[in-house]
């Protein structure tokens, strides 16, 4: 994807070598002669730390989930007099919102921000777009890209599943048959017979430019009703004050009772900060998709490859 700068000396790694996102930083390194700046457990602990390394790192693309550059951005110490050489950060593993885009281009001046998509079935990233600033007030979420070369996407009509087809495609699981013929297909294009997956996620495409929707398993039931919880989310997050939102389900001896909200203020709100939040959201959805409960946060957790930890969230409540 030729939207990377060639000119970069130091990539940031952040996610663990176990998490394909490390992916695009280990070997864009690598193949660009360039040097790889890892982040270890303690310094994510411990922003003060953290930021101490950053200031002296001479960090030039920062590649990470959504979620940890979330976390940076909580403190006011997080900018381009921190990183001033810092010139383009690639996100990929998470939806990238337009809250935290906004306030990355109003911390760094001149910052490229590059948005993947892609499943490690797919050897990651298999599109790829820079955000450019009139995307913030644009209707639509945040595109995560054109689809590279060598790769085909198809969107299943009834479903809107994201399928993947292309000589990047994984020929399957190890030693399980099985899922592997569930997920995986073969499918020809241009009469030549090309690998294909299921990837489990929705999109939409809109002038050759794909829209993540949601993921397939994220739908649950709830007496009885269809819930998607992204969607609930994404209608939070329109509100003005709302920095970012998770909503999780709760349940008892295994069946879902009710929903519940964590979410992150961008100030302080005066007034009733639960009752605007529902009443937000039942002029836009049925009763059964608001959250019984809502919680204010400081901020998210995330787990050890920098994804939102809804686990933690649910146990929580």
């Amino acid at each position: 994807m030729d939207i990377i700068d060639k000119e970069d000396k130091i990539f940031m790694n952040q996610a663990p070598f176990s998490f394909d996102l490390s992916v695009m930083d280990t070997y864009l390194s690598l193949v660009s002669g360039s040097i790889l700046y890892s982040i270890d457990k303690d310094m994510i602990a411990n922003l003060p730390e953290l930021f101490i390394n950053f200031k002296s790192s001479g960090i030039t693309t920062w590649v990470s989930t959504p979620s940890f550059a979330e976390m940076c951005l909580q403190s006011e110490q997080f900018n381009e007099n921190l990183l001033p050489k810092l010139r383009q950060m690639l996100f990929c593993g998470e939806t990238l919102s337009k809250e935290c885009a906004k306030k990355l281009f109003e911390r760094f001046s001149n910052i490229k921000i590059i948005n993947f998509y892609g499943p490690t079935e797919a050897t990651v990233a298999v599109t790829a777009v820079e955000i450019k600033k009139e995307m913030l007030i644009n209707k639509e979420s945040l595109p995560v890209g054109y689809i590279k070369k060598g790769c085909e996407i198809i969107i299943e009509e009834i479903t809107n599943e994201i399928l993947i087809v292309g000589d990047s495609v994984s020929i399957g699981y190890f030693a399980d048959p099985i899922l592997t013929e569930k997920l995986f297909f073969k499918r020809k294009i241009m009469g030549v017979e090309k690998r294909g997956y299921r990837t489990g996620d929705t999109g939409h495409t809109i002038n050759g430019l794909l829209y993540y929707e949601g993921r397939i398993d994220n739908q649950i039931k709830l007496h009885g009703f269809r819930v998607e919880i992204e969607d609930i989310e994404n209608n939070i997050r329109m509100l003005p004050f709302i920095d970012n939102a998770v909503v999780v389900p709760l349940k008892e001896n295994g069946k879902i009772k009710y929903l519940v909200t964590a979410i992150v203020l961008t100030d302080v709100f005066e007034g009733n900060i639960i009752l605007a939040v529902k009443n937000h959201l039942k002029a836009l959805l049925p009763l059964y998709m608001v959250p019984r409960k809502v919680k204010v946060v400081e901020s998210l957790p995330i787990n050890g490859n920098g994804k939102l930890d809804r686990k933690r969230i649910m146990e929580e409540f």
